[in-house]
Formats: C-alpha cells, sequence, structure tokens
C-alpha cells in the first residue's frame, strides 16, 4: 500500500496533517509496517499522535497490536539533529550505507543526538548509497536515507512473512514481533557491527553468516529473540 502525502519534495503547509492521516489509514488497513521516507527538523504533534497509537496501541483500542515503524535517519549531515520521526523511541532510524557496508554520511550521531532512546543502542543501516532506479526512462542512481528506510522495511516485511507461513505464532506472540523491541531482537539476527559506532549493519545474508543456516535454525533463533524457545 502507497498513501501519497506531498505533490513536491519539499512539504508544505497542511501536509503534517496528510501524514498522520496516512498513518491512521495504514493501521486500519491492517499494515504490518509503515515505511517514513521523510523527516522533520522538529516534532509534529499529530504524527506523533498517530505515531503512537501504532507503536503502543492501548489495550482494548481497535488496533490490537503494535506496528512496526521505520523512518529515515536524515539528509543533512551535522547541519541538524536527527529528523523528526526518526528520533522518536519506537521508531526504527535507518541510516544509509553503500554496497560494501561503509557510512554513506547521511546523517548525525545517533548517540549523540538521540536522547529519549533509553536502550542506547545503535540504529540500523542498510544499503542506501547508489541504488539503482528508473526516471522518466533514464537509468539513475537514488541515494539517501529516503531509500534505505524502506529497504529495512522489506527485510522486516520478509521476516513477518516467514514467521506467518513458518512459525504459527498465536495472538500473544504476534504482538511481541510486531513491537519495536521484538522486531529490533529479530533484525539483530541479520546484523554485523558496521565501520561506525553509530550503527549495525543489516544485511539479510548475515543469518548464514552468524550461523542460521536452515528454516529450523533462522525459525527456532526468531522463537528465542521473542522470548518463545
Amino acid at each position: 500500500m502507497v498513501a501519497k502525502v506531498s505533490e513536491d519534495k519539499e512539504f508544505k503547509e497542511g501536509d503534517s496533517l496528510k501524514i498522520a492521516q496516512a498513518i491512521r489509514w495504514a493501521v486500519k488497513e491492517d499494515a504490518d509496517i509503515i515505511s517514513l521516507s521523510l523527516g522533520f527538523k522538529r516534532d509534529i504533534p499529530v504524527i506523533d499522535a498517530e505515531l503512537e497509537d501504532a507503536i503502543n496501541p492501548e489495550e482494548g483500542n481497535e488496533n490490537t497490536r503494535p506496528r512496526v515503524v521505520f523512518a529515515a535517519a536524515s539528509n543533512w549531515g551535522y547541519n541538524f539533529p536527527l529528523a523528526f520521526p526518526a528520533c522518536k523511541y519506537g521508531v526504527f532510524c535507518v541510516y544509509s550505507v553503500n554496497g560494501f557496508g561503509f557510512d554513506g554520511k547521511f546523517a548525525p550521531k545517533y548517540s549523540t543526538h538521540n536522547e529519549a532512546d533509553p536502550d542506547k543502542l545503535p540504529p540500523f543501516a542498510t544499503l542506501g548509497v547508489a541504488i539503482e532506479s528508473e526516471w522518466k526512462g533514464e537509468k539513475v542512481w537514488l541515494t539517501g536515507t529516503s531509500y534505505a528506510a524502506p529497504i529495512a522495511a522489506a527485510i522486516a516485511g520478509n521476516i513477518i512473512e516467514f514467521a506467518r507461513r513458518n512459525l504459527n505464532l498465536d495472538d500473544y506472540k504476534w504482538r511481541h514481533i510486531s513491537s519495536f523491541k521484538g522486531m529490533r531482537g529479530v533484525l539483530h539476527l541479520m546484523c554485523m557491527k558496521g565501520d561506525s559506532e553509530d550503527f549495525t549493519y543489516l544485511a539479510p545474508w548475515h543469518l548464514a553468516r552468524n550461523g542460521y543456516n536452515t528454516k529450523k535454525d533462522i525459525g527456532d533463533a526468531i522463537k528465542r529473540r521473542i522470548g518463545y524457545a
């Protein structure tokens, strides 16, 4: 599902409400994952409220389980702090790296700017440099954390689909894998330390590198990470 919230690269007055409505719509349509290739230099209350409902639904709320949310870290280097909503605790802040896992140098240090994170764990980074695409019939290469965020979201989507097909999780266990901490634990199965202290390099082939070679290995590891071996 795709929700278009702006006609331009720069947001205009009123676009923040459209973004909030798009988040609410995604939850209502039962999306497992929400990916936000956007960022603001300050918190936006109307967006924050919808995100809070998506990642921390109250008991009795019709939104019965958490949603996994990814957002671009920022593309303005050290000129400004981490972008909102990537700086919000409970949202996966995604950095960009090149095809070798080296820092794309688009966002400031996570540890310096995200004091709201009580866990003090580094965020994830994945491919976001020189991604081949097409524009008006011509081949182009796209770079930035806005392109890394949906790739990280797609990796999480594969995890959820694997669990849906192979793990027979009940509703309670689904809440765990759909939560920020649960999904973060699972994503760490396919990570290795990057070239920067500011992030952990996320790539699916690290599953095998970390010793998870069979469907059973992967399934058992996921269950352990969400607390159910």
